[in-house]
């Protein structure tokens, strides 16, 4: 049995594996925007000017952020019907 690999962002190894194939598609390109988000987030700290592009990649991952937090317990409809 091998350990379970933390990378920060996965809940489990088998998370993948359980999904289906065209959610594995979208998580894995979400979860890509993401980490650029964070990174860029970071680095748009230390500086107050920013060009527009980069602007717009910050507003775009703030959307996404505020999109996938989670709001209750239940999981959203377009899960449950996708099934």
């Amino acid at each position: 049995m091998r350990p379970a690999i933390n990378t920060g962002l996965s809940v489990s190894r088998v998370g993948g594996d359980a999904q289906r194939p065209i959610l594995r598609k979208v998580a894995g390109r979400l979860r890509l925007e993401m980490a650029q988000f964070r990174s860029l987030a970071a680095f748009a700290q230390f500086g107050s000017d920013l060009d527009r592009m980069t602007q717009q990649q910050l507003d775009r991952g703030m959307r996404l952020q505020e999109i996938s937090s989670s709001r209750s317990i239940s999981p959203p409809r377009w899960w449950t019907r996708s099934r």
